[in-house]
């Protein structure tokens, strides 16, 4: 079982909003003779900007197979309850990813992910890893959907 919680702040043409997203995610079945692992995990979110602070909540099946030490690839799907601008929708999620481990202190990343008749997006770049409890993430991506927004963003993981 794993508890996890992402705080998040995104900035557009001047309107910011911040996010704290509480996750719980357990695993389901193992194969480690094949180097599979399922898991189900919930997800809610809350922005706290803003006057109806629930924005959502996301039920996934993520899918790990690591067939060799330094490679794991990752494939999930799921379902997503979302409120759009006041308007409730709930779509199938998809996404699928990898983490490549170069060196002791260095993991490059990379994923793919979206929503059913809804936005698609990639990411990718270093995680670097500083000491046994503390990852940080520094990644560039780009929307394949709209307006093809491009980003920038950094993430930490501290475990405890």
């Amino acid at each position: 079982m794993q508890w996890s919680a992402a705080l998040s702040r995104a900035s557009h043409a001047g309107d910011a909003e911040t996010q704290v997203s509480p996750q719980v995610k357990a695993q389901v079945w193992s194969r480690e003779d094949l180097g599979l692992q399922m898991a189900v995990s919930a997800t809610s979110h809350f922005a706290m900007d803003r006057q109806h602070a629930f924005d959502g909540a996301e039920l996934n099946v993520p899918l790990t197979w690591q067939p060799v030490e330094a490679l794991r690839l990752n494939l999930n799907s799921g379902w997503t309850h979302a409120y759009n601008g006041g308007e409730q929708k709930h779509r199938l999620t998809w996404g699928t990813g990898f983490e490549y481990q170069l060196a002791h202190a260095l993991t490059l990343i990379g994923e793919r992910y979206g929503q059913e008749g809804g936005d698609q997006a990639w990411q990718a770049g270093p995680r670097f890893h500083l000491g046994k409890l503390v990852d940080v993430d520094v990644v560039v991506g780009q929307s394949l959907s709209g307006e093809r927004n491009q980003w920038l963003s950094t993430g930490a993981t501290v475990r405890f």
